[in-house]
């Protein structure tokens, strides 16, 4: 009789027999056996070796990319996985370590390099909350923007548009992935310099595919998609889709985490202003809260008379706010009454 137990590894229902598991300390003394969660900070990215002996496959056919279990098909071997593992302990050294990934692109075949780059961000779409995730995150995202803004673009560069591909298409059951997605695309926006350019096509793809994560039924996923889509944002176009779905969403969202992050996000123009003054009587305190603070960034002249009264009555009547809501919005009575007299307050 066999002896071994079945394990799901990245999906993929896997027998494994007590011999194989033969590092990380018999991961962690086979705890394997149970559900193969990633091992924040002890091991992670040697943890790739692993999971590729544990899957079992040698080949080098990488056509299905698309699919995170395939992305193990290939053994690492060109240094990618021992840079992710310097730059998860510090964020110090990302600005060396990010020259170094290029230098190890430029010296590699580029589809096997992309594989390996994907295995080791595969590894950070994971539900540890760990310093070791997040700075192996930030990592990946600044040097996709590095990448970005190095590379040719005349030069047959195919890393770029896989990696897009990979996470436009990966739309997984799994809440926490989910999320990663965003945070991920979310980081390498802000990764990018404010005069970066954006290829048209692209810039369509990562709108439609973050729009798609807006509607998602879970509230933290869509709150992660709010931060990836707010550098999207045009303001000067009256037919923003994306300003379109802010605007949506901070009136109807039911979640307050959602509508309090469109608030502090969405680009104030003279379409959004009206939208922003209703969340003064939003039923959440917190959502209030951060409508008040919104609003003390914003210059009195974008306002009408009626408007600055309205905010200053609401901000009186609201206990939960407090007393002296001027003061907390950094406004001065005086400047209201020099626009105005203001009545009933």
């Amino acid at each position: 009789m066999q002896q071994g137990h079945k394990v799901k590894v990245l999906g993929l229902e896997r027998f494994i027999a007590p011999g194989q598991i033969r590092s990380i300390t018999e991961y962690n003394s086979y705890r394997a056996i149970h559900q193969l969660p990633i091992l924040w900070p002890l091991a992670p990215f040697s943890l790739v070796r692993f999971l590729v002996d544990l899957l079992s496959v040698e080949s080098s056919d990488v056509s299905a990319l698309y699919k995170m279990e395939r992305i193990f098909m290939r053994k690492p071997d060109l240094g990618v996985l021992e840079v992710f593992d310097v730059a998860q302990r510090s964020k110090n050294a990302h600005g060396r370590l990010v020259n170094r990934l290029f230098s190890i692109y430029q010296k590699s075949n580029q589809r096997h390099f992309t594989v390996e780059y994907l295995q080791c961000l595969c590894l950070c779409f994971c539900n540890e909350k760990q310093v070791g995730v997040e700075n192996s995150l930030s990592f990946a995202a600044k040097y996709f923007a590095f990448h970005s803004q190095n590379i040719d673009p005349s030069s047959q560069d195919t890393f770029i548009l896989t990696v897009y591909k990979f996470l436009f298409r990966h739309h997984s059951g799994e809440q926490m992935k989910r999320v990663r997605v965003c945070e991920f695309i979310n980081r390498l926006l802000v990764s990018m310099s404010d005069d970066a350019e954006i290829d048209e096509n692209v810039f369509q793809l990562l709108s439609n595919a973050m729009l798609e994560r807006l509607q998602d039924k879970v509230a933290s996923v869509r709150t992660q998609a709010v931060n990836a889509l707010h550098r999207l944002q045009e303001p000067y176009n009256a037919d923003c889709s994306i300003i379109k779905a802010m605007k949506y969403h901070l009136e109807h969202d039911p979640s307050p985490e959602v509508r309090t992050k469109v608030l502090s996000l969405i680009a104030v123009t003279q379409s959004t202003l009206s939208t922003i003054l209703t969340r003064k009587d939003d039923k959440i305190a917190t959502v209030r809260k951060e409508f008040y603070k919104v609003v003390s960034k914003i210059k009195l002249v974008r306002f009408t008379l009626k408007q600055r009264q309205e905010i200053v009555r609401s901000g009186f009547r609201d206990r939960s706010v407090g007393k002296n809501v001027l003061a907390r919005i950094g406004l001065k009575e005086s400047e209201f009454l020099t626009k105005g007299q203001i009545d009933d307050v």
